[in-house]
């Protein structure tokens, strides 16, 4: 199935309100291992079985925390339906006031990474500060054209270094009562900075 391009949104944290943080202070016991999720993710083996977080935040209330890399296990199931390419760890946290959370908690991790612009008929700027062979890296993109038969439903974009997803994610996500997360639709008001993101 190729889905409409003209429908894909970018997904980011919409903080505010209890369980929402601007900022979630993270210990994690045993240690996470070192990585750059905007290159790509290590080998899964380097990761335990469990995890546990210990927070100085009061409550999570969240399904998504893109920033934070953690889901509910509502989100896993979501994901699951369709067949996003993800690996997850299960999760222990302790909140700082001793409270147990509402909701089961995963460290949460896109397994697929995509560039979805169509450079022949976007316009953009290339950062010229970073060099890779392999990777092209944007400082604006004033025309986001995507790619045509695109057919994933969540993944990382690389072009802007976000999680990106489709129209039925987004409506799945809403429908199911999922929080925590906003939108925004890669259209022809869509503007990428990197300075500003």
């Amino acid at each position: 199935m190729t889905l409409d391009s003209c429908k894909f949104f970018v997904i980011n944290f919409k903080p505010g309100g209890e369980g929402f943080p601007h900022y979630i202070d993270k210990e994690y016991t045993p240690e996470l291992p070192t990585f750059n999720i905007h290159t790509a993710l290590p080998e899964l083996t380097v990761f335990c079985d469990h995890y546990t977080l210990r927070t100085t935040v009061d409550n999570l209330a969240g399904d998504y925390y893109p920033l934070d890399d953690l889901a509910s296990d509502e989100m896993l199931s979501l994901c699951s339906a369709l067949s996003v390419d993800y690996f997850n760890v299960p999760l222990s946290i302790e909140l700082s006031d001793g409270r147990e959370v509402s909701k089961h908690y995963n460290l949460f991790y896109l397994k697929k990474y995509l560039s979805i612009i169509d450079k022949d008929k976007s316009e953009y700027e290339i950062d010229d500060f970073i060099t890779d062979d392999e990777t092209v890296y944007y400082s604006k993109i004033n025309r986001f054209i995507i790619k045509e038969n695109l057919c994933d439903h969540l993944f990382f974009c690389t072009d802007i270094g976000k999680p990106v997803c489709s129209s039925d994610f987004k409506e799945r996500f809403t429908k199911q009562g999922l929080v925590g997360i906003d939108f925004m639709a890669i259209d022809n008001n869509y503007k990428y900075d990197e300075w500003d993101n």
